[in-house]
């Protein structure tokens, strides 16, 4: 989310990123498409936050910075989307390696203090805390198995 954090796969700022643009550019194109097709709700599902994790060093990449981007990205897709967005859905992350990290957790309490914020935000998932130690995470340490992604999309959708 924060470009600061970028590992050269992109970041979600509008300004900057080309994430956020290919997503919204993506998403409006695909609206004609549908035709007879009536969009009831817009919801975003999200789940991100590794990276920025990763990155936190305590001046360009820090949790206030975290939160500030991710209630400007939930305002930036209510304003680009062409239908609006009606939710916003976080997962909260998990930890990449066994045991309490300070810098997920920084960004874990960002992450929910932003969808208090944004009356249009909302934890749906906060479990991938628990991952490592339910066996839930692919050998990298970092990315969910299937069961692991399976858990988050059910809570996600519900």
């Amino acid at each position: 989310l924060i470009p600061a954090a970028d590992s050269g796969s992109g970041n979600w700022d509008k300004a900057s990123g080309v994430l956020y643009n290919q997503a919204v550019n993506a998403f409006n194109a695909a609206l004609p498409v549908l035709g007879a097709y009536e969009i009831n709700d817009t919801i975003v599902l999200w789940q991100q936050g590794e990276r920025d994790s990763q990155a936190v060093n305590g001046t360009n990449v820090t949790g206030a910075i975290y939160q500030a981007k991710q209630e400007a990205l939930v305002d930036n897709l209510d304003a680009d989307l062409s239908t609006g967005l009606d939710e916003f859905r976080m997962s909260t992350v998990g930890y990449m390696t066994a045991g309490v990290d300070a810098d997920w957790d920084e960004i874990r309490t960002a992450q929910e203090d932003a969808m208090d914020a944004k009356a249009k935000g909302t934890v749906a998932f906060d479990r991938a805390e628990f991952f490592i130690s339910e066996g839930k995470m692919n050998p990298d340490g970092l990315h969910y198995n299937q069961t692991g992604l399976n858990e988050m999309g059910t809570g996600l959708g519900d």
